[in-house]
């Protein structure tokens, strides 16, 4: 006699990034599986509603980077004592262009790496506004969804009525 009964899948926490998908960002009903690993060695994922791939690190500032999440701590860190791009390069290593590209990355993802910065790297809210205001400062061409992903995450931020009834 043959099993014929596949073994369940390893449940994950991804959920779908693709827009065009009915299931995008939902929890509830996703049917997500495993597809490997790509060449920097995050998880990939398949979306078997739409069929779409994705990586791990979608939607956060690691996507498309090669740096580890203890790198984009360490940038944080050094951004919370105000130190240059120049100087965040001998530190890290990484080239200025590299260093200025994360925290590109890092605005346009502002919530999830105050999440990130306050759960792991253990950095109170005045120093992440105080980040929050040295960044902002520093670089006069910020895209309008910058400037909100921005706004969103210093002190003072009221959230629009649609987003409070959203919520």
């Amino acid at each position: 006699m043959v099993n014929t009964m596949s073994r369940p899948r390893t449940p994950n926490n991804a959920v779908c990034p693709n827009p065009d998908c009915e299931y995008h960002l939902l929890v509830e009903g996703k049917d997500i599986r495993k597809q490997g690993k790509n060449s920097a060695g995050h998880q990939r994922y398949q979306c078997m509603h739409c069929k779409a791939f994705f990586v791990e690190t979608a939607n956060t500032p690691m996507y498309r980077r090669h740096i580890s999440e203890e790198e984009l701590i360490l940038i944080g860190k050094l951004l919370v004592e105000k130190v240059g791009n120049r100087a965040m390069s001998r530190i890290t290593g990484l080239t200025p262009v590299t260093i200025s590209r994360v925290i590109d990355a890092i605005t346009l993802h502002a919530t999830a790496f105050n999440a990130l910065m306050a759960g792991k790297a253990g950095v109170g809210p005045v120093e992440l506004d105080e980040m929050w205001t040295f960044v902002k400062k520093n670089k006069k061409m910020w895209t309008k969804e910058q400037q909100i992903q921005i706004s969103k995450v210093m002190h003072g931020f009221m959230p629009e009525s649609s987003e409070i009834q959203s919520s």
